[in-house]
């Protein structure tokens, strides 16, 4: 905030002062303010670079890590896990419909309750979805036999 200082506030509102001499009273009597620069910002890192993991551990003594979306909304999520580039990951696809599982973009597509809804989707049942697993827990099983957690 500037102070205007000025010495006679008459000759400013007086109808005889012509714009450059109101101009040049009011500009001339500003307290000078002291500026400060912007501060710096730190340059943004992509995500890759700020969430990347380094590790001195081998390749062959590493995790191994497998995605699996179940259903629709889990074939949704690893098809964009897949597209935004996420590496050294296997990702499956468990569904019902084979329409579904021909559109994804996953390499290790599963198709479970073969038997049952015949390649078609449960319509959201989770009643059908969970007997059409249990129709496939031996491919399901064997999928996750090696592995100590599963999330």
């Amino acid at each position: 905030m500037a102070v205007l200082g000025l010495s006679n506030t008459g000759d400013i509102l007086s109808s005889s002062s012509n714009s450059l001499e109101f101009y040049h009273k009011i500009h001339s009597s500003f307290i000078p303010v002291q500026w400060f620069p912007p501060r710096t910002r730190r340059k943004c890192v992509n995500k890759r670079q700020r969430f990347s993991i380094s590790s001195s551990l081998s390749s062959k003594n590493s995790a191994k890590i497998k995605v699996i979306g179940v259903g629709g909304g889990g074939n949704n999520a690893v098809n964009r896990m897949i597209g935004s580039g996420l590496q050294d990951v296997d990702f499956y696809a468990i569904n019902t419909d084979t329409q579904a599982l021909s559109q994804s973009t996953v390499e290790n597509p599963i198709q479970i309750g073969e038997l049952l809804t015949c390649g078609l989707g449960t319509g959201g049942n989770p009643l059908l979805g969970e007997q059409e697993a249990k129709e496939s827990k031996e491919g399901i099983a064997k999928l996750l036999k090696v592995q100590i957690w599963c999330l």
